[in-house]
């Protein structure tokens, strides 16, 4: 004894597409119960009782007497026929109206929960055992229980199970596309902000690809870590270059300061992951390539990492680091940022007075040699110097006296 089983609608063509694509109309809407999960004595029920139980569970659910009751032989369905079937067209290239079928039979199987409604069988190409068969498990015969020979239009039991009508759905699609069309292109906004922003970010505070000062400083005007860092390297560069002229490394006994300096000054720019390997690239060819890469070099350093992950580092000043180095006057000629106090004060000086000069301060010599107090016009014109001036404020004409 074999299972035989119908669709639920109507193929455009027998045999040639077998999922819902394939479906052409839908003649009514149903509901699969399983009914032996939730009624405990469904089995040893006579059909009179099962046609009662049923037709108790639809009244008390609210919803239209269905046309057919049918018993699958375990379980049971129920089917709305449709005075006008539903032709699965779409108009226009949207959804097809096999939709709205699907629509209302998970609105009858939510009603009807109590009898077993099985919600995976309200999608459109779900199939039904065919009455008048036997069900290949228990043997029991497919029967139609109850017929009630009613018929409903698509849009009277779409009114009656849906919760919202056909002009509201359309509104409230009108109105999400609308809202979803303005979030993404407000997305897209934020999107491009957000690269822009990322980009500038990278370039300002990513000191991973930088090893030229200059390009440090072209990136960024001002005051930066980065910069700063890159200066107390290249102070170093500049130091070892006087001490040992040979190599430009640092030797023995100043490799490890030379590091941990290099270190210290690079984390407070650079990803505590990354400090040490960045680090390395810094100091190449400014301490021995076999100690940036041997173990030691990052025993030295662990403190420094644990203090970066804990956003913390150690900020020693020029002139404590000069005192770590041994600096002596004639180095600190060269060196920018590892200079003593008294050094570092007399380049600001000197730095001010450039800066006064470009903005068109001359210097006191040259403004007193044409002062008017080096020149005494009055003693020229044989007055005063209170009457010269306030001959100058009145405009009066000056008369020279012969001595």
């Amino acid at each position: 004894m074999k299972a035989i089983y119908f669709s639920q609608g109507l193929y455009w063509r027998k045999g040639k597409y077998h999922g819902k694509s394939g479906v052409g109309v839908f003649p009514w809407c149903w509901v699969d119960l399983d009914v032996y999960n939730s009624i405990a004595d469904w089995d040893e029920m006579t059909w009179e009782e099962r046609t009662a139980t049923l037709t108790e569970g639809v009244m008390s659910s609210g919803l239209p007497f269905p046309t057919l009751m049918i018993t699958s032989g375990r379980g049971a369905y129920m089917i709305w026929k449709l005075s006008d079937p539903v032709w699965n067209v779409s108009k226009g290239g949207g959804k097809r109206p096999i939709s709205v079928v699907e629509a209302v039979n998970k609105a009858l199987a939510k009603r009807l929960s109590d009898l077993g409604a099985d919600m995976k069988c309200t999608e459109g190409a779900r199939v039904l055992r065919v009455p008048g068969s036997r069900h290949s498990g228990t043997g029991e015969l497919v029967k139609i229980l109850h017929n009630s020979g009613l018929t409903y239009a698509m849009s009277d039991l779409k009114a009656a199970v849906l919760p919202h009508s056909s002009a509201q759905v359309s509104e409230w699609k009108k109105a999400r596309d609308a809202k979803t069309r303005a979030l993404n292109k407000q997305r897209k906004a934020w999107a491009a902000e957000n690269a822009a922003y990322a980009e500038k970010k990278q370039r300002a505070n990513d000191p991973c690809n930088i090893i030229s000062l200059d390009n440090a400083r072209a990136r960024r005007g001002g005051f930066s870590r980065r910069t700063h860092a890159l200066k107390i390297i290249e102070d170093l560069r500049t130091l070892a270059g006087i001490r040992w002229p040979d190599s430009g490394e640092a030797q023995k006994g100043f490799r490890d300061l030379f590091g941990h300096l290099a270190v210290s000054a690079l984390a407070g720019c650079t990803k505590p992951n990354e400090l040490l390997e960045v680090a390395r690239g810094h100091l190449s060819g400014l301490v021995p390539h076999r100690y940036l890469m041997s173990k030691k070099f990052e025993a030295d350093n662990a403190p420094s990492v644990r203090l970066a992950r804990e956003e913390k580092r150690y900020a020693y000043s020029g002139k404590r680091m000069a005192e770590l180095l041994n600096v002596t006057p004639e180095e600190e000629k060269a060196l920018s940022v590892i200079v003593g106090a008294e050094v570092k004060k007399t380049r600001e000086v000197i730095r001010s007075r450039e800066n006064r000069r470009k903005a068109g301060a001359v210097e006191r010599s040259e403004y007193e040699a044409g002062s008017l107090s080096n020149a005494k016009p009055w003693e020229a014109e044989g007055i005063s110097r209170a009457s010269w001036y306030r001959r100058q404020k009145t405009g009066a004409e000056v008369i020279t006296l012969r001595a």
